[in-house]
Parts: structure tokens; sequence; C-alpha cells
């Protein structure tokens, strides 16, 4: 295949990753609509100083837009501008130039999932017939993150920017995690991107992307990823037989004093699971908002423990001594751009 040719679906992939149209790509590069035009249908002759830039604007390596060996990362970004689109893109150029050094993690034996269902009944039960054996065999997020070796990146990105996010390239694969958020949504966090590491290996994954409801009666293809991965946690979190238990009781309610700090969870994330068992059992289901006022009249906001963040930091320090054993294998330049964007303290 001629290489323009290449270049030009490397490139228009790179664009609807980061939700550029060919307007926008060209004012963000400062170049004429119809010289970008050229390099994304193939009949321009290439030119580093028109790369280069249109590069820039799509925070990604010249070098690796012309590679070899450009790996195809899985990884959409919100169509927001600022910090939460460049430092995810900062974030995951790292994570393509280390990839040959980063552990390969492993599969788990897991009950197959069929994406094709978009029935919200089904869905649930097939989420909790996942869910089940996995939490009897690794009750602790932890337990679940060592059994997969999947490597956690733990960063400082502030409260204002994104929660957590999968990366996968080349039979790698890394989840990405905002310590500034809290401890008790980190968790969700966690668990939310496992299901993405289980169920969407071939799926282009969106940066913190909800559905519009999540109680609609049925779930489309392009949110059912994002709706799985969150009853996933949901479930992990607040079991489905301890939802069904409380739903046999309702209206009448009562909790355990210590149930959310037992379940490491919020009040939001034990209002959605009876809420749901509700909408499925009941024929005229309470308001949402009446489930949570009695959620919150008997339990106690939750804000996480400890162990977790030790975890993280244990975690994040692993991958980064990793990577620091092999800082001859980078050009200068490379390396500065990796522990810029990871976190990597100067040696």
């Amino acid at each position: 295949m001629e290489l323009r040719t290449v270049i030009a679906e490397r490139l228009q992939r790179e664009m609807h990753r980061k939700g550029f149209t060919p307007e926008r790509l060209a004012q963000a590069a400062h170049i004429s609509r119809p010289v970008v035009e050229g390099y994304l249908v193939g009949n321009r002759e290439l030119q580093f100083s028109e790369l280069r830039p249109l590069c820039d604007a799509l925070m990604l390596r010249l070098m690796r837009l012309l590679s070899a060996n450009f790996a195809n990362a899985q990884l959409q970004y919100r169509q927001t501008g600022g910090r939460d689109r460049e430092r995810a893109a900062a974030i995951e150029n790292a994570f393509l130039a280390v990839t040959d050094w980063l552990p390969t993690p492993r599969r788990l034996s897991t009950v197959q999932l069929d994406a094709d269902e978009d029935g919200i009944n089904w869905l649930l039960a097939a989420v909790q017939r996942v869910v089940d054996p996995l939490l009897h065999q690794y009750q602790t997020v932890e337990a679940l993150y060592r059994a997969a070796a999947l490597p956690v990146l733990p960063i400082r990105a502030g409260d204002e920017s994104f929660d957590a996010f999968l990366m996968r390239a080349e039979g790698k694969s890394l989840v990405c995690i905002n310590l500034d958020k809290p401890t008790v949504r980190i968790h969700f966090s966690l668990l939310h991107e496992m299901a993405h590491y289980l169920f969407h290996a071939n799926v282009d994954l969106p940066i913190d992307v909800l559905p519009k409801s999540l109680y609609d009666d049925t779930v489309n293809a392009e949110v059912r990823p994002e709706y799985i991965a969150n009853k996933f946690a949901q479930f992990f979190l607040v079991p489905f037989e301890d939802a069904e238990n409380i739903v046999l009781r309702w209206p009448r309610f009562d909790l355990p004093s210590d149930y959310l700090i037992q379940h490491r969870t919020s009040p939001q994330v034990l209002t959605n699971a009876i809420y749901d068992l509700l909408r499925i059992k009941s024929g005229a289901p309470p308001q949402y908002v009446e489930v949570k006022a009695a959620v919150e009249a008997v339990a106690n906001e939750y804000g996480g423990d400890s162990d977790l963040r030790v975890f993280l930091e244990q975690e994040g320090q692993t991958l980064r001594t990793r990577l620091v054993a092999h800082r001859d294998e980078f050009a200068d330049e490379i390396w500065a751009s990796v522990r810029k964007a990871w976190d990597i303290p100067d040696a």
C-alpha cells in the first residue's frame, strides 16, 4: 500500500478518535482545509512542514505516525477541549512508547457476555451471571486486579478531570486512574475499567461517557459497553442477592449500619442497585428520588479506606520502577515525555 494511503488512514483514525472534524483540525493545525483534506484522502505529497503541525494538533508524535509499527490503540477522547484530552493524549502516547516493557495481563475465566441483547432485564441478569463467580473467587478489587495482572497507572489529573480509562495496544493493557477523585469513586472506576478489559477487547471506548439515561427499557449498541461496565461495578460492590433481599422488604427499609463500609461503596451505588431491582420486580416501581431518599436516611456517607490507595501507590511504584530499569532503551526526548506524562520522578 502506498505510504500516502497508509498515512491518510492513520490520520483519519486519530482524527475520529480525538473528536476532530477536518475543519476543526485545519484550524488547530493552522493549515488550510484543502491541505488537510488532501492528507486525509491520500492525494497530497507528504511534507514534514505540514505533517508536524497536524500531529501536534492531534497530540500524536510524528515519528509514530510514520512508523512501520504504528500501533492501533483503543481509546477515544471526549469531544471537549482543555486538559482532559491533552493529558489523556500525553498518557496514551507514553503508553504506546513503552508498550514493549509493560507486563502482559492474563485473561480471567469468566462467563461469556452476549453483547447483542439490548433489554435491560436481560442485561442485568447477564452481568449478574458474570459478577457472581468472580466475586466468589475475588472478594476485593485488589484481588481481581492481581489475578488479571492488569497494571494500573495512578496519576494526579485534578478533581475536575477524567476518572479513569483503559488503554490497549499490541496485546498490552493498562488502566490509568485519577488519584484526585474520591476513594469510593476510584473504587467504582477500577471495577468499571476491569469490565471493559474483560468484555470489550475489540471496542473503541470513550473516556467518561455515560448513557443518557440509565433507566430506559433498552440500551443501544453505542452505549451498551458503558452500561455493562457500570453494572459490573455496581453488582461487584452491591451483590445482586443483597439488592434482592432489600427489595423483598420494600417499602420497609433497613440496612446494617456498616453496610457501606463493608462493601466500600457509596449511597449512590446502593440506590442504583435497589432501584434496578425494583424496576424489574415491581409492577409500579417508586420514583428514583424516593429510593435515593430512603437510602440516604439510613446510610451514612462512606469516604473510603486507605487500603485501596496503598494498593494503587504500590502498583504505580512497581510500574514506574519497571520503566526506570529500561531507561537506556529510550531516546532522551521520548523518556522526558514519558516521565512527565506518567509522573515518574527524575532519578
